[in-house]
C-alpha cells in the first residue's frame, strides 16, 4: 500500500465528515458502501428515525400503533429486541426510550425488553451503564421489564452459524436458558468468567420467565439489516427450518422492523428504505456491463445489499461468497478469509468474464473491532499482501484497480492507560483512494521535486468524498453520470 500511494494518483476522501448530515454519527459500513455506490450523499436510517422522534411523527407510525393495539386487542405483551447502544451503527438507545415514551403514550404497560448487548461498537462493558439508563426510564414511566439479554455473537451473527441464532431463539421462545433477577446480574455472571458484553450468554431476566408467546406483538429496534436478520427469519419466516431442527410456530404474531430486512419477510416496515435511483450497479446493469461482488459471509451484506442501496440483484449481477472462518473470537484467525477471496479475484481477473469487480477485504475491520494490536498488525499484512497479488493479475490484465475503503478503523486503534479499552471503534478519519493501472504511474523524480509539506493541512482540508467514487469508475468505463449523482469524478484532481 506504501508504494501504490507513492507510485500511483491518489486522493484523500472524507468517509464520514461530508455524509453524516445532523444527526451524523461514526461512519458505519453500511453508509459507506451505499455512499459509494450513489454517488451521492444518503439520508441514513438513524437520522430518519431520530428525526421523527424529533418532530412527533414517530409516535404516530402507523407500524408501531398498529403493534400496541395488536396488543390490546388479544390481552397479550409486546417485545422490543435490539441491540444496546449508543453508536448509531446497528441501532440507537434514543430509539428505544422513544418506544417505551409511545407505550406510556398509549396507556400500555405489558412491555419487555429483550436486550443485546454489544462489546463492538461500544466499550466492552458499556451495557451495565445502557442497562440503568433504561431501568431508570422503566421507574419513571412505571412500565416495562427486562426479560432477556443475550450478548451480539449470539444474537446478532451474520455468518449464517444458525446454531448461536438458534440458542438466543430458544431463550426467547422457548424459555431454554438459566432464569436470573436482572441483566446486571447476567453481565456480572459473565464478566466474572473473563467474558465481555459481546459473548454474554443468552439468559432470560426477571423473577419468572417472560417468553415470546402466541398473540405478542415484536418490535426489532435494529435498523440495520445485516445482523439481525437470522433472528428475525427464526421468528417470522413460516419456511425457515435447520436440518433437523424447525422454530416453534408461534400464532397470530405481529412482528415489526424498524427498517426493511428482507423484501420476502412476512412483516411489518416502520421506516421503509426509499429506492435509490441511478446508483453505479443499476447504471452498469442498464449499458448490459457484466459485475461480480466478493466476499467472505461476514461481510455479504456489505458487497450485496448495502452496495445495491437496498434493492436486490441487478441483471449482469454475480456473487460470489467465501465462507468465513468459524472462532469465538476473530482475533484467534486474523487472516480470515482473505486467501480465498484473493483466489477468486484472481481467477476473475485471469478469466476477463466481468467489467466490474467489487471485492471486501474484512480482515483490519474486524481485528480492530477486538481491540487486538498484534492482531491487527498480522491483518494489515495479510490484506497488504493480498492487494498487492490481485493488483499484479489485474494490471497483467490490463484493468484498473481502484483502493478505498468505506470507513476508518484499524489506524486508531489504540489505548493509552493500561486499563483503558483499547480504541476499537470506527473512526472519524479519512480513507485513502487509490487509482492503479499500466498507464498512470508516477514520475517518481519529478513528483519528488514538486511535493508539497503541508500534507497534514490537506487531509483536514479535504473536500473529496466517498461519494466521488461512482463518478469516476463511470468516467474510467466510458460511461455518462446519472443526475442523481452529485458527486464529481476524481480523475483530474487526483495527486
Amino acid at each position: 500500500m506504501t508504494r501504490y500511494w507513492r507510485e500511483y494518483p491518489h486522493k484523500v476522501l472524507q468517509a464520514f465528515t461530508l455524509l453524516a448530515g445532523k444527526y451524523g454519527v461514526v461512519g458505519d459500513s453500511r453508509l459507506g458502501h451505499s455512499t459509494i455506490a450513489a454517488g451521492r450523499r444518503l439520508v441514513q436510517d438513524y437520522e430518519k428515525i431520530s428525526a421523527s422522534i424529533e418532530d412527533k411523527s414517530f409516535y404516530k407510525n402507523k407500524v408501531f400503533v398498529d403493534a400496541i393495539e395488536h396488543a390490546k386487542k388479544n390481552n397479550s405483551n409486546i417485545h422490543l429486541v435490539g441491540l444496546l447502544s449508543n453508536t448509531g451503527i446497528h441501532s440507537h438507545l434514543n430509539h428505544l426510550l422513544a418506544l417505551l415514551d409511545m407505550a406510556a403514550r398509549e396507556n400500555f404497560e405489558r412491555v419487555f425488553v429483550d436486550a443485546i448487548s454489544d462489546g463492538i461498537d461500544t466499550g466492552e462493558n458499556d451495557a451495565v451503564n445502557f442497562i440503568e439508563q433504561i431501568e431508570q426510564k422503566f421507574l419513571r414511566l412505571n412500565l416495562a421489564k427486562f426479560s432477556s439479554i443475550s450478548g451480539r455473537f449470539y444474537a446478532m451473527d451474520r455468518d449464517r452459524d444458525y446454531q448461536k441464532t438458534k440458542k438466543v431463539y430458544q431463550a426467547l421462545v422457548l424459555g431454554d436458558a438459566p432464569l436470573v433477577r436482572d441483566p446486571l446480574a447476567a453481565l456480572t455472571a459473565s464478566y466474572k468468567q473473563g467474558l465481555n458484553d459481546f459473548l454474554v450468554m443468552p439468559t432470560l431476566t426477571g423473577e419468572k420467565k417472560n417468553t415470546i408467546s402466541d398473540n405478542d406483538a415484536i418490535i426489532f429496534f435494529n435498523f440495520r439489516s445485516d445482523r439481525a436478520i437470522q433472528l428475525v427469519q427464526m421468528m417470522a419466516d413460516p419456511n425457515f427450518r435447520l436440518r433437523f431442527w424447525r422454530p416453534k410456530k408461534l400464532q397470530n404474531l405481529y412482528i415489526a422492523t424498524m427498517t426493511e430486512y428482507q423484501a420476502d419477510l412476512p412483516v411489518k416496515v416502520a421506516f421503509p428504505q426509499p429506492n435509490v435511483k441511478n446508483i453505479l450497479p443499476g447504471v452498469l446493469s442498464y449499458y448490459h456491463k457484466t459485475q461480480l461482488r466478493v466476499a467472505e459471509t461476514e461481510k455479504t451484506a456489505h458487497v450485496t445489499n448495502f452496495f445495491n442501496c437496498g434493492a436486490n440483484v441487478f441483471p449482469g449481477e454475480e456473487r460470489v461468497i467465501v465462507s468465513s472462518k468459524r472462532v469465538k473470537k476473530w482475533d484467534e484467525a486474523p487472516e480470515m478469509s482473505a486467501q480465498k477471496i484473493t483466489k477468486v479475484l484472481v481467477s476473475a481477473i485471469e478469466r476477463q468474464k466481468y467489467d466490474f469487480i467489487l471485492a471486501n477485504y474484512a480482515n483490519v475491520d474486524m481485528m480492530a473491532h477486538t481491540g487486538n494490536f498484534t492482531a491487527a498488525g498480522v491483518a494489515v499484512r495479510k490484506v497488504d499482501e493480498e492487494i498487492g497479488k490481485v493488483v499484479a493479475a489485474n494490471l497483467k490484465a490490463g484493468g484498473a484497480t481502484i483502493i478505498t475503503a468505506d470507513h476508518g478503523n484499524v489506524e486508531q486503534i489504540v489505548k493509552f492507560k493500561p486499563k483503558q479499552d483499547p480504541e476499537n471503534k470506527h473512526t472519524l478519519n479519512p480513507v485513502p483512494f487509490i487509482l492503479i493501472n499500466s498507464e498512470n504511474r508516477k514520475d517518481l523524480i519529478r513528483g519528488a521535486l514538486i511535493s508539497s509539506p503541508q500534507q497534514l493541512s490537506k487531509l483536514i482540508e479535504v473536500k473529496a468524498s466517498l461519494a466521488d467514487v461512482a463518478p469516476t469508475v463511470l468516467e474510467l468505463m466510458g460511461l455518462p453520470k446519472p443526475a442523481e449523482m452529485t458527486g464529481k469524478s476524481l480523475l483530474r484532481n487526483l495527486e
